[in-house]
């Protein structure tokens, strides 16, 4: 940014804190004045404050306050909340600290791959994804140019690790709300994935902090080493898109994280606002007047700051999104799910370092003074099932048409097989289901239950629960082959597994062997597409939708993917992913739920099911489904429902009558629990059937 440019950014900020001050200066003095029976819609907006209980699981709270003028202190059963809310008690968990230091391994300072200068902040927001200010990164050009380095930081700065950016993948920029959204490459040239940084998840939801809240940011101030501004960051005023905020900060800091006290990412740091004497003149911390030089911005004395509000930015985004290409949306979408649980070290890249010949193929892992030696062999393993169908065998097997694979495609997969048919093997000497071990992973995951609530509020507390837990988000394919096939659908009796709508028992290995066909045809079909540079976007698209109906896999969505357009993290949701013959997965199609018991001569019969043009019941599982179907809608209130080939409200009644007539059983009971050992989450409907006559559902279903 040149001086002009900041100049004109220091003046728009300073003007928006300039006319926001009487209210500003009102909201001081409520806040100080608020005492044990204040009203806190005078120091925030009532619908934030609500939002914001809502995000902390209080909305046992929110049903008290959704009808008041005010929103006393007294008037609620709670007060730890409300301190927590207003800062009236500053001790925090130690956990805070960890949590914070984990969130620090996504920020990085962004520098000129070139010379290596940095010159700004940014931090991932998903496996790939990286924020920044526009004003840091204005131009696919300006980004293809830099790179963002990690683990800059105080006694390990000269082992920092970068990544290239990549905008030709991702590159989504705004000037007015001064933000860049763009990819990184997914593996460095020193072999480390992106994903295993972390990330800060965007939240859409207004309301992660209220005025007089504190914040904490992390920042590479001047492009210097890691800092972090903690606590001492009370917010002031929200204006329009932004959030203003008293915090020690400085030019270096533009596209810094701007978090609450759980580590959320609320806003993003773009500007500050000068000091300045009574003629108006910008003013340097010792008080002399400011020479208007770039080398001298960092000595201005800056009064408060100013941050773009993630929920705008999300918004802006996804209307942005829809424009632009296809192919982007997956990579946004992750943004908006936690990264996984993980249990690295604050900087694993000190103990574990990797090392690799691209020429031989051996490759050294190293763990303090322990090494391991890969060299690739092809080696046949017998796994109990006879020395013609060993691993090896199996999964190397070519089809009559077809090569051996050798590409790095065929590999992974190859890989993953493998390790499917392992899981399946190891199945037998586990248990399938331990009653006393999922009675504590409830007891533990329900613990906040409110007690008592609204049919509004009921919705929004098992929503946010199972979209806060869901911690980990699988790649599709991964989630049918190492999980879903080998372990997750298995039925407890013989250990194998059934279609999910005619009931067809299915050999779990021959389902993974199916696949691995299915998977190699479809890769050889998709080269072909590739190659085709005469094919339009459009016609690329029809393309692939002709190729995944002709190839189609042994797993049922219960949601349909055409209504969330195959997006993450609603693919590879295990809680709706189910096996199921390929020809009852198209006898179904895309085709809503309907209980034909009212209108039997409507149906065309078959042995997967009934359907006729705009209505499928299945013939089996039908409390199964149901259960799913919630579930989703749940996990991801507003994206479906209401349109003609999707679930429509009328139809909820079907699904609450197949759940309450077909309860779970010991195969449900079993999936929840792996699942939830997998992905983080549970299906509420499953461990508590009778919270489907609280909750209404209607709230989760999209216009």
């Amino acid at each position: 940014m040149n001086i002009e440019q900041l100049r004109s950014q220091i003046e728009q900020t300073t003007s928006r804190y300039n006319k926001a001050k009487n209210r500003r200066d009102e909201r001081s003095k409520n806040f100080k004045d608020l005492g044990r029976d204040g009203d806190l819609s005078k120091v925030d907006s009532k619908e934030r404050i609500i939002s914001r209980l809502k995000h902390l699981g209080k909305s046992s709270l929110v049903g008290k306050i959704r009808n008041d003028e005010e929103i006393n202190l007294s008037s609620l059963s709670n007060v730890n909340i409300l301190e927590r809310i207003i800062g009236e008690d500053d001790l925090l968990g130690s956990k805070y600290l960890t949590d914070g230091a984990r969130v620090g391994r996504a920020v990085g300072r962004v520098i000129d791959q070139g010379s290596g200068f940095g010159f700004g902040t940014g931090f991932l927001v998903s496996p790939r994804l990286l924020m920044t200010n526009n004003h840091v990164l204005r131009t696919k050009s300006e980004a293809a140019n830099s790179s963002i380095q990690f683990d800059y930081v105080d006694g390990i700065e000269t082992n920092p690790i970068v990544f290239k950016i990549t905008p030709n993948d991702f590159f989504i920029t705004n000037v007015s709300l001064d933000y860049t959204l763009v990819a990184i490459e997914e593996i460095n040239v020193g072999g480390i994935r992106s994903d295993s940084r972390g990330w800060l998840r965007l939240i859409p939801e207004s309301g992660k902090t209220l005025v007089t809240e504190n914040a904490s940011i992390i920042q590479h101030p001047g492009g210097q080493t890691q800092k972090v501004a903690l606590r001492n960051n009370r917010i002031t005023d929200v204006v329009d898109d932004f959030l203003h905020y008293e915090s020690d900060t400085q030019p270096g800091s533009s596209g810094s994280p701007v978090c609450n006290d759980q580590w959320e990412l609320s806003a993003l740091h773009h500007a500050g606002v000068p000091k300045k004497d009574a003629a108006g003149k910008y003013l340097l911390k010792d008080g002399s007047i400011w020479d208007g030089s770039k080398s001298t911005v960092h000595l201005i004395a800056w009064v408060a700051n100013e941050g773009v509000r993630i929920s705008r930015i999300v918004e802006d985004l996804r209307s942005r999104l829809s424009n632009e290409r296809l192919s982007w949306s997956d990579l946004l979408e992750q943004a908006f799910s936690p990264p996984p649980r993980s249990d690295h070290p604050v900087y694993s890249h000190l103990k574990d370092k990797q090392h690799s010949s691209n020429t031989s193929g051996i490759s050294m892992t190293q763990k303090g003074n322990k090494a391991s030696i890969t060299i690739p062999l092809n080696i046949d393993l017998t796994m109990g099932f006879g020395s013609s169908n060993s691993i090896a065998n199996l999964v190397h097997q070519p089809s009559d048409d077809q090569d051996q694979p050798n590409t790095e495609l065929d590999h992974d997969l190859d890989r993953e097989i493998q390790s499917g048919i392992r899981e399946f093997e190891d199945a037998s000497t586990r248990t399938y289901f331990d009653e006393e071990a999922d009675f504590q992973a409830c007891e533990e995951y329900y613990q906040d239950w409110p007690g008592s609530a609204t049919e509004d509020d009921w919705f929004d507390y098992f929503s946010s629960l199972v979209r806060n837990t869901h911690s980990t988000v699988l790649s599709y394919r991964r989630a049918r082959l190492q999980h879903l096939y080998p372990w997750i659908d298995l039925r407890p009796d013989e250990l194998n597994l059934r279609s999910v709508y005619s009931g067809e028992r299915l050999d779990a290995r021959e389902v993974l062997l199916a696949e691995l066909k299915i998977e190699r045809l479809r890769n050889e079909a998709l080269k072909k597409i590739l190659s085709n540079e005469s094919l339009s976007e459009e016609d690329f698209e029809l393309e692939l939708l002709a190729l995944e109906n002709q190839f189609p896999f042994n797993c049922e969505h219960v949601v349909p993917q055409s209504w969330f357009s195959k997006r993450q993290p609603m693919r590879a949701d295990l809680h709706h992913l189910f096996t199921c013959e390929p020809r009852c997965n198209s006898y179904r199609s895309n085709i809503p739920y309907w209980d034909f018991s009212v209108n039997p001569e409507e149906a065309r019969p078959d042995h997967c099911g009934l359907r006729s043009d705009d209505k499928f019941e299945p013939e089996a599982g039908h409390g199964t489904v149901a259960r799913a179907t919630l579930y989703f809608i749940l996990r991801y209130p507003g994206l479906v429902g209401d349109h003609s080939r999707e679930l429509r409200e009328n139809r909820l009644p079907i699904l609450l009558n197949w759940h309450n007539d077909d309860p779970a059983d010991e195969y449900e009971w079993h999936r929840n629990h792996a699942i939830y050992e997998v992905q983080g989450n549970r299906n509420p409907l499953i461990d508590y059937p009778s919270v489907s006559e609280v909750i209404n559902f209607s709230r989760g279903l999209g216009g």
